[in-house]
């Protein structure tokens, strides 16, 4: 293999990890906190009454947080 292979093959590694560093830490293998599944009116109402979501069972469609959930937290 000449030199200017020998480059381009390692650029593409190169390339190739920093995709891999960057997809990891998008799938929560960085420092990111995984945001919480709920609505945006939950979210909301949440930081109103001051509720922490990542205490909050859902009730919604595929277990997202609703209003609702968020005010019967509150509550307790």
């Amino acid at each position: 293999m000449d030199q200017a292979a020998q480059e381009t093959a390692g650029q593409a590694a190169q390339q190739g990890q920093q995709a891999a560093g960057q997809a990891a830490q998008q799938a929560g293998g960085g420092q990111q906190q995984q945001q919480p599944n709920a609505t945006g009116a939950a979210q909301q109402k949440a930081k109103q009454l001051g509720v922490d979501l990542s205490q909050v069972q859902g009730s919604g469609a595929e277990g997202r947080i609703t209003v609702r959930d968020v005010t019967s937290a509150a509550n307790q």
